[in-house]
């Protein structure tokens, strides 16, 4: 929309400013509303799991395609091979998959259903503000995140172009593990049976950052993240590993958050998804828009131009690269696997609060379905009494 226009031109950057307010404003209204509507889906957990597990399966068709056919397609524009803008390129794909996803979320949303009753009397702002401060399961998993937010790298889409040359070695490398990602997901409900979700929570993290720890180490000795046969091959083992935990990695941060409003029904009495949403998103814009800016200052740091030939960068300035890409950011996000050995849930403690959840609900259920106007009235007030 301002082609050929310096990057300090004003009204790019009001217009830039303008739609930044108004995506970020419905993303914080999609973004409660989808953690809600996820935790009310079912009250059973290893069903909500398994219906979880099975929307991030069936996404994967949409997220990896088109990410498989842009990075081809962005080789031959950059080499000469297509002759299109990537303006027009970017543009294009964006556009259409977004609309696309779209399309899926609508689907999902006219065929579920809620089945987690709901407090007929909605929770006041001073017991949303108390949730966040007594919910020790969501204030755990706010502080993971915070803490693993302050994560400072770039993309290995960089060391691709830039170190390796092509992005199309991207997907090259990930082939073998591609077909991983989705057996992953198998994974899923067994050990939910068997293990808590603290236990997984912190497995599928440690086990990602020794890995990638792993490749930073031995491409750092003798410039071996330059030697397209030694780095190739130790990224696709990389991925191959990494991707057995990857249902987990899908999966369980989303029970978590489940959990945690389970646990604040559960404790309080009632469920205060948006208030908690709220908080959580907050946190997260504004540590984003942070440490987005703070990246940009290390790429500058380190010597990287935007905008150089493929693979013209200075040596040092692709160690950066690589560095950036792989251990820096499992090194600087390290203080977010603290908070979760502190996860207050174990599998015992689980079982017990779903099965009283489950005779509560049923409880009210049975109640509502008989009770005269006034009655429901009555209702409502118990279900704030703590427990």
């Amino acid at each position: 929309m301002f082609p050929d226009t310096p990057g300090d031109y004003l009204p790019k950057w009001i217009f830039y400013f303008a739609m930044s307010i108004i995506t970020e404003t419905a993303n914080t209204f999609t973004s409660i509303a989808r953690a809600g509507y996820g935790s009310t889906l079912t009250p059973e957990p290893l069903d909500r799991s398994r219906l979880i597990a099975t929307a991030n399966l069936m996404s994967h068709f949409v997220e990896d395609v088109p990410k498989q056919i842009f990075g081809i397609i962005y080789d031959l524009v950059i080499n000469d091979k297509v002759k299109i803008k990537l303006p027009k390129l970017f543009a294009s794909f964006g556009v259409s998959f977004a609309v696309l996803g779209a399309c899926f979320c609508l689907y999902f949303f006219f065929v579920s259903r809620e089945r987690v009753a709901q407090t007929i009397k909605k929770p006041s702002v001073i017991q949303g503000l108390k949730a966040i401060v007594t919910n020790k399961p969501m204030f755990i998993q706010v502080l993971s995140s915070f803490l693993s937010g302050f994560s400072i790298g770039t993309s290995r889409t960089n060391f691709y172009i830039d170190v390796i040359g092509s992005i199309t070695w991207k997907t090259i490398v990930g082939i073998p593990a591609f077909p991983i990602k989705f057996i992953s997901y198998g994974f899923v409900e067994p050990l939910r049976k068997r293990f808590s979700t603290k236990a997984l929570w912190i497995m599928e993290d440690a086990w990602t950052d020794m890995l990638w720890l792993t490749v930073f180490g031995i491409g750092s000795i003798n410039k071996n993240f330059m030697k397209k046969a030694i780095i190739l091959p130790m990224m696709g083992i990389e991925e191959i590993f990494e991707m057995c935990v990857y249902g987990l990695r899908r999966v369980i941060p989303a029970e978590i958050s489940n959990e945690s409003m389970d646990y604040c029904e559960w404790k309080n009495g009632y469920r205060a998804e948006a208030m908690i949403g709220v908080a959580q998103s907050t946190i997260s814009k504004l540590q984003q828009a942070v440490m987005g800016s703070l990246n940009s200052i290390v790429l500058k740091k380190i010597g990287y131009v935007q905008g150089l030939k493929v693979g013209t960068q200075t040596d040092k300035t692709k160690w950066w690269i690589f560095a950036l890409g792989t251990g820096v950011p499992i090194i600087t996000s390290a203080l977010g696997i603290v908070p979760k050995l502190f996860y207050p849930i174990s599998a015992e403690k689980r079982d017990l609060m779903y099965s009283e959840l489950r005779e509560r609900r049923s409880k009210v259920a049975n109640m509502m379905n008989v009770a005269t106007a006034e009655e429901v009235e009555a209702i409502a007030e118990a279900q704030f009494i703590n427990k």
